[in-house]
């Protein structure tokens, strides 16, 4: 826990094990806030299994996530859960979360209240706080044999406290080591034992950039007789 290089993964894998001791729940997941985005995105205790188990599926599907077609799952930034949990101080049943977040419009009785307020089958959540900021979120998945009960939840607030530290020193390792590779792969670029002729040069730039950020990348360059900045090459 106390490595310098831990990386979020570990951290999941970690605090799967460790929900699973504490509180004999088969599953959990772990969500991380990716800045550039201001989303929060599922680590999978694998990098090899992003998809995550059957359980975890479940518990991405109770919490409304959003999927992609390489199962990629992630909470957007106005999504309803993240406002509440935001001011949350302890932990609490998921149920209770979604139906302070998602009202009628004339403030009637909240949605999706009869299918989730089944204390049997309702997972426990809980933000993950470093620095007054929210870096990741937490959820265990439901018991079969018993709901959640306040020591749990005082557990689960220990645990969060535990886990804060650790998560905030793998979420600026990554970052920092997802920097170097980019700058690496930027100035790698520029080093050749043959001259490139001006367009060659564009393509490599473009494709460096468009492989770098996963992103489309152009490069524009001025005409001098039209004034203009004109896109010569697209990548990605």
């Amino acid at each position: 826990l106390n490595a310098d290089r831990t990386n979020v993964h570990t951290v999941a894998h970690i605090l799967g094990s460790a929900v699973a001791r504490l509180f004999d729940a088969p599953h959990s997941c772990l969500f991380v806030l990716d800045e550039s985005s201001g989303r929060y995105y599922f680590v999978a205790e694998m990098t090899e299994e992003q998809r995550g188990s059957i359980g975890q599926q479940e518990i991405l599907r109770l919490m409304k996530c959003q999927i992609n077609n390489e199962g990629i799952a992630w909470l957007d930034t106005d999504h309803p859960l993240l406002h509440h949990l935001q001011s949350m101080t302890h932990p609490l049943p998921l149920s209770r979360v979604i139906t302070t977040g998602i009202k009628q419009p004339d403030d009637k009785k909240p949605k999706h209240t009869q299918i989730l307020e089944q204390p049997t089958h309702d997972p426990l959540i809980a933000p993950i706080f470093a620095q007054g900021i929210m870096i990741g979120i937490i959820a265990a998945s439901a018991r079969s044999d018993q709901p959640y009960a306040g020591p749990d939840r005082e557990a689960m607030h220990l645990l969060q406290a535990r886990v804060a530290p650790i998560l905030e020193t793998a979420r600026l390792y990554e970052q920092a080591h997802r920097r170097a590779e980019m700058m690496n792969a930027l100035y790698s670029s520029n080093r050749s034992d043959s001259l490139l002729s001006s367009e060659e040069l564009r393509t490599t730039f473009a494709q460096c950039a468009a492989d770098v950020f996963s992103a489309g990348a152009e490069f524009w360059l001025y005409d001098e007789h039209t004034h203009e900045l004109k896109c010569c090459i697209h990548q990605g």
